[in-house]
């Protein structure tokens, strides 16, 4: 199984939402991990989709955690079923806005 070789820690989103020309709205992700290491830089024409995309690369870290236990337990099934419970939650945290 290969290791994830991008930012560890936590990705979270800058509190503050910068509105550029032509209302064009600006949400920064980053890692408290490294130093506040910006992983991306989401741009969209208003606050609810910036917000959406941000969120959705912030669960990003936790997805591939999912779909490495996911393959895990298809493969042992030793597992119990929470994994369904989590993949739901990890799916709630990607969409709530």
């Amino acid at each position: 199984m290969s290791e994830f070789k991008g930012t560890k820690g936590e990705w979270k989103e800058d509190i503050g939402i910068d509105i550029l020309s032509n209302d064009l709205h600006q949400i920064i992700v980053y890692s408290k991990h490294v130093n506040t290491h910006n992983i991306a830089h989401v741009f969209a024409f208003n606050q609810a989709e910036a917000t959406a995309n941000a969120k959705l690369i912030m669960c990003a870290p936790d997805m591939l955690q999912m779909l490495i236990r996911a393959e895990q337990w298809i493969l042992n099934c030793s597992e119990e079923a929470k994994i369904v419970t989590d993949i739901k939650q990890l799916i709630k945290k990607a969409t709530e806005i």
